[in-house]
């Protein structure tokens, strides 16, 4: 299981069942900012940005829909972490998850820059 940005150790109700449960896991990894209680329990913790160090997309549905878009406001301070998003699609990569990229688009991308 791969746990990002959340703790369900401590966020949910009846935390002892979740606990068993993520015992029996064979692998649990979490991604996220702050040692929290699931990280702790995890085999493996990779360090995500904060909300100060990434991009940030927000949508909004209802009578109104819009999206807005938050640019990274600091530099990411220690050097290992690496935001979420690119942690899945490095992951989704490696396992042969994300189809090469058609000739086709790349010529159409090229003809866009000329």
């Amino acid at each position: 299981m791969i746990v990002s940005g959340a703790n369900p150790l401590r966020s949910f109700a009846d935390t002892t069942a979740y606990e068993k449960a993520f015992a029996e896991l064979d692998l649990l990894v979490t991604i996220d900012v702050a040692m929290t209680e699931t990280a702790a329990a995890s085999q493996y913790v990779l360090p995500d940005l904060s909300g100060f160090e990434s991009w940030n997309t927000g949508l909004v549905l209802g009578s109104y829909p819009r999206c807005s878009f938050r640019s990274a406001s600091d530099s990411p301070t220690g050097g290992e972490q690496m935001e979420a998003a690119e942690i899945f699609t490095r992951l989704a990569d490696r396992l042969g998850l994300i189809p090469d990229i058609p000739d086709s688009l790349f010529a159409l991308l090229k003809a866009e820059i000329d």
